[in-house]
């Protein structure tokens, strides 16, 4: 996959990154830092897409695939703990980006991919002898290439395939569980068992099924329609039986036609000829009543889908805040430590550092705030996971606009520059 960014360009957004994603984040381990830091990640997405390759987002590859955002790849190499030396499988190479920086750590990669042309498109974008490409079914794996000494799934499963643990080195894999590492991505892997990020159509039809609030209100409107036969019951012939049996044991010696045993019985039928229209006038407003359940019914569910969407979106907001809280501490941290190192110089007074501090402080301030305000949306939308909530589309135009912005920013203004006066002197971004 062919880029149009520049060497420096390219270096200036990877250090970002490095600073703004991985560091803010407690990625902090040297070996996949410096990994990250060397690997190319705009060559391994598609060209129309590279100026926006190092955001903090996952970036579609085509056959329901995607590119995880670096965090997420940063993490998962952290907790892989990979050593130089040892074997490792990969399931869902994709174009490569994992496999490029399981290389740079030192390893020796079996990846393996079923899409032919996201293959071909690894193949291109690394060419690295450490690593062996497998192009077969992703829950296959390689056997040809067993033991590994780690197994890494580049993607979301619930369990790991049988086939697949195999191919550990560990040969009491199946006795507990060994030293295999799955990635949460919002672009899973096209496995049978993949999970997905949910969407706000996947939280409306959650809610609808297992709301308590609905599911009262259904069982209050079905004993609601069940008033119209009953009223309607009330005009209908009725017949009535009775049966009596009585036995004397004891017969006094003066009667002599009491008998031993009686048996009655008796039967009535009562067909209603007029009633005033009291039936109908029931009937009819128990109809009545169905239907206003019915709206009730109707508003009910409105408001508990009002409910959702306002939880789902406050998640999805308060999280886009805290991500640029973090960012805005990260820059003010970096700020700070350029102040005191002119301070040491002579360059600015203490005063100026002290400015520095205040403004990192407020700044530290405010992202707890905004942690909080996190956390009380992730309560109020009860579902979990709530990381994995998918944000709602993007503008079009806006989509488009903000990879020119994205190079503009990253080409003109340095890592470390406030984003106040990047506002100031950047582009401005209208959504037509």
């Amino acid at each position: 996959m062919a880029t149009k960014l520049n060497e420096v360009t390219a270096a200036d957004m990877r250090a970002a990154m490095i600073d703004s994603q991985l560091r803010t984040n407690d990625v902090i381990d040297p070996a996949v830092v410096a990994a990250m830091g060397s690997v190319a990640r705009e060559a391994h997405v598609p060209a129309a897409l590279a100026s926006v390759a190092y955001m903090d987002r996952a970036i579609a590859l085509g056959h329901g695939r995607a590119l995880n955002a670096p965090l997420v790849t940063g993490r998962l190499l952290v907790a892989a703990d990979i050593r130089p030396g040892q074997r490792v499988l990969l399931i869902g190479a994709a174009t490569g980006y994992t496999a490029a920086l399981l290389a740079a750590l030192g390893a020796s990669v079996v990846a393996v991919e079923e899409q032919a042309d996201l293959l071909a498109a690894a193949r291109a974008a690394t060419d690295n002898p450490a690593i062996r490409w497998v192009e077969g079914p992703l829950a296959a794996g390689a056997p040809g290439e067993a033991p590994v000494d780690r197994i890494m799934i580049d993607g979301a499963i619930e369990q790991l395939p049988d086939a697949l643990a195999a191919q550990h080195i560990d040969t009491r894999m199946t006795g507990r569980r060994a030293r295999w590492l799955v990635g949460m991505a919002l672009g899973a892997l096209a496995l049978s068992s993949q999970a997905q990020a949910e969407t706000l159509q996947g939280a409306l039809a959650k809610a609808y099924e297992n709301n308590p609030t609905l599911t009262a209100a259904r069982a209050g409107q079905r004993a609601n329609d069940e008033n119209v036969p009953i009223q309607k019951a009330s005009g209908l012939p009725s017949v009535g039986a009775s049966v009596d049996y009585q036995e004397n044991l004891v017969i006094p010696g003066n009667s002599f036609v009491a008998p031993g045993r009686v048996l009655s019985a008796g039967s009535q039928l009562s067909v209603p000829i007029y009633q005033g229209g009291a039936m109908r006038n029931a009937v009819k407003a128990a109809e009545y009543r169905v239907e206003a359940g019915q709206s009730d019914l109707r508003a009910t569910e409105a408001s508990i889908f009002s409910q959702v969407v306002g939880a789902y979106m406050d998640v999805i907001r308060d999280q886009a805040i805290v991500q640029l809280n973090q960012k805005n501490v990260a820059v003010l941290k970096t700020n700070l430590q350029a102040s005191s190192d002119r301070f040491e110089i002579g360059d600015l007074t203490r005063t100026d550092v002290a400015q520095s501090q205040a403004r990192l402080a407020l700044a530290e301030g405010d992202l707890r705030g905004a942690e909080a305000n996190l956390i009380r949306s992730r309560e109020n939308y009860v579902r979990a996971p709530i990381s994995a909530l998918r944000g709602p589309p993007a503008c079009p135009s806006c989509r488009r606009r903000w990879g020119a912005v994205t190079t503009i920013i990253s080409t003109r203004f340095p890592p470390a520059t406030p984003w106040p006066r990047i506002q100031r002197r950047a582009p401005p971004l209208a959504c037509r």
